[in-house]
């Protein structure tokens, strides 16, 4: 049964998109909420507003290019479990082969003449290069910064990306900042919901850096917070001292009736 609407706390199988199968991979990186997810916080970003030439990618380094899909191969199976697709693609000047690994949805999507931009490691030689595994970015996406999500088998960066982006505009205003306003002022800090926005879209890497410092701020004021508290409940569960009693009455009458014990004859 679905529940809606959404709130922080809800299953993450419940969000459009994830279901019973990608909330397995999500509950393996301790992502059980829907309020966890928005709070998987990128890893870094890759700039694709500083896409370049297929001639001048450097070989053994990660490039994002812009190009034209020209050729696809059909699937050819290499072994059991295993399917490679190559795709030519050109940006206008000279071509570069793509080999993708059991991607058969994401190599079909491509479309003959459209452009994309390609992002990942390039191989090959000054006269024929080539990029293996790339991420695929629709032309249409346009540069900026996009985010890289720690990621796991059936959860692509690019997917953890699109489920945050909806998650995100589901709880629009219907979050609780843990920061108290006034220390927020204090510190310079975001607010928690334009802080989210801009750390899982940033403008710019300066931006990006902003919300990281208000994020760090936030783990060690919750650890500052708790710490106190665990402190407050040791303090609240402590005996309270005693006052010095004399024993002297108590010796005494353990005297006398180690006298009138049988040992000594009573009866």
């Amino acid at each position: 049964m679905t529940e809606y609407p959404l709130r922080f706390d809800s299953d993450i199988r419940y969000l459009k998109g994830v279901g019973e199968k990608r909330a397995a991979s999500y509950k393996k990186m301790g992502i059980e909420t829907v309020g966890k997810l928005i709070y998987h916080l990128p890893r870094g970003y890759i700039d694709l507003s500083q896409d370049c030439l297929i001639a001048s990618a450097q070989i053994g380094g990660n490039a994002a290019i812009r190009a034209t899909v020209i050729r696809r191969s059909s699937e050819k199976r290499i072994r059991k479990g295993l399917s490679i697709w190559k795709v030519l693609v050109s940006d206008g000047t000279i071509d570069m082969t793509l080999t993708f690994y059991n991607a058969k949805f994401s190599v079909e999507a491509l479309k003959l003449g459209s452009e994309y931009i390609f992002y990942g490691p390039v191989g090959g030689s000054i006269l024929h290069k080539e990029m293996s595994a790339p991420m695929i970015i629709p032309a249409e996406r346009g540069g900026g910064l996009m985010p890289r999500y720690p990621s796991t088998a059936g959860l692509s960066s690019r997917l953890i990306g699109a489920h945050v982006s909806m998650a995100l505009n589901l709880l629009k205003g219907m979050l609780k900042d843990p920061i108290p306003q006034q220390i927020r002022r204090k510190a310079e800090l975001w607010e928690l919901d334009e802080a989210l926005a801009v750390t899982h879209r940033p403008p710019s890497l300066e931006e990006a850096d902003q919300a990281k410092r208000r994020f760090i701020f936030e783990e060690f004021f919750i650890l500052a917070v708790s710490m106190q508290l665990l402190r407050r409940e040791r303090r609240r569960l402590e005996t309270f001292p005693m006052n010095d009693v004399s024993m002297t009455p108590l010796w005494g009458r353990a005297s006398l009736l180690t006298h009138l014990s049988p040992a000594k004859g009573y009866r």
